[in-house]
């Protein structure tokens, strides 16, 4: 039976939990563990590491939500109307 190789950000992932509790939870005392873990992911295909699942869904919920605002003031220049997302 073949083993499962480790989760290539999963190191980053601990080392943020280590980072919050022992800084009492403070992000911003954390924040370059934090950078850490999204350059790991960011080197990452989607479903390569469980860990980085919830940050590329996110970043695919962002890009959508950015492309609608755009098109949306795209509308509003072109028609001149004020209209709410």
């Amino acid at each position: 039976m073949e083993k499962k190789s480790a989760d290539p950000c999963q190191k980053e992932a601990c080392a943020i939990q280590q980072c919050l509790q022992k800084n009492d939870y403070q992000e911003w005392k954390c924040q370059s563990v934090i950078d850490a873990l999204y350059k790991c992911c960011s080197e990452c295909q989607p479903g390569e590491s469980i860990v980085c699942d919830g940050i590329h869904k996110k970043k695919e919920h962002t890009k959508k939500k950015e492309h609608k605002k755009k098109q949306h003031k795209k509308k509003e220049q072109k028609t001149g109307k004020v209209e709410k997302l």
